[in-house]
């Protein structure tokens, strides 16, 4: 359900690093041998423009910073993803926020750089894109099954199987505030927050965990689901975590009606974090032909 790579990659095997500012030949880090290489990696991505590449032994990650990054660097990029890269290939960019892709292959990841470059004058758009999945094929196969099992079931203790992955939320008798009962260990927003987040149980909904743009989009469906429909949509959304600040969160999600052993109602959501959406992570720009 998670990708690893959404977060943070792993690379295995010898890995080579590199940086590539447009100008001369890509200098790998290693050889620079400062001790403060995280902040001075910042530094030439975010005020020099520059791409940093880290390849490992089937795998490659590419960062760089959309609006601020010198043409002659991406193409530097793509020059050397194409002679050295193997494997699959992350891109880990910043456009208003972290947006991760992954593509199988050099080719693939190139030619996306290079259509990523015409956004770099776009001002960023909406922060959470909705779309409600008009056909249930459309969706993946881990929310397709807990659509099954949330259709035939009544009661939360009829969904064993989900738990791990649910997380499940009844209403405030005293205001109507959405409080958390229970955040499986192995759901996308556990994954995402991360542990301390995960055992908060009795937490209101809070409009500050995530940003109150997220949260005030994505808790539209709530009422509906609650009102007894199955709700299934598509989300691109600007989300918060501790370690990456904004970052741009691909997922589909299931709401649904379930009952507690007390007759209460709550409210039940599932997630899976996926670039399968009914709709292009990002538009095409609009290109102004006159200026």
């Amino acid at each position: 359900m998670i990708h690893e790579w959404q977060l943070r990659p792993v690379l295995r095997g010898p890995s080579k690093e590199v940086l590539c500012s447009g100008y001369g030949d890509p200098v790998e880090v290693s050889d620079l041998s400062l001790e403060e290489q995280p902040f001075f990696k910042f530094h030439c991505l975010h005020e020099r423009g520059m791409v940093h590449i880290w390849s490992g032994l089937d795998e490659t990650c590419v960062n760089w910073e959309l609006p601020r990054v010198d043409a002659g660097a991406l193409d530097q990029a793509c020059e050397w993803l194409e002679e050295w890269c193997n494997g699959s290939v992350v891109l880990r960019y910043r456009y208003g926020g972290l947006r991760v892709e992954k593509y199988p292959n050099a080719r693939s990841a190139t030619s996306r750089i290079l259509r990523l470059a015409a956004y770099q004058n776009v001002a960023v758009g909406e922060k959470a894109i909705i779309h409600e999945a008009g056909d249930i094929q459309d969706c993946s196969h881990f929310i397709r099954r807990g659509f099954q099992l949330a259709d035939q079931s009544n009661q939360l203790s009829d969904l064993i199987a989900l738990m791990p992955y649910l997380l499940v939320y009844t209403q405030s008798e005293e205001n109507g505030e959405l409080v958390r009962l229970h955040a499986g260990e192995l759901s996308a927003a556990a994954q995402f927050y991360g542990a301390d987040w995960q055992r908060q149980t009795g937490a209101r909904y809070s409009w500050d965990d995530a940003g109150e743009d997220y949260s005030s989009a994505v808790s539209v469906n709530y009422a509906r689901a609650l009102n007894g429909q199955i709700v299934i949509d598509h989300i691109y959304a600007l989300t918060f975590s501790d370690v990456e600040g904004g970052v741009w969160a691909p997922y589909q999600r299931l709401l649904f009606r379930t009952q507690l052993r007390n007759g209460r109602s709550a409210l039940a959501c599932l997630s899976d974090l996926t670039d399968r959406l009914a709709f292009p992570l990002l538009p095409s720009p609009v290109v102004d032909l006159v200026h």
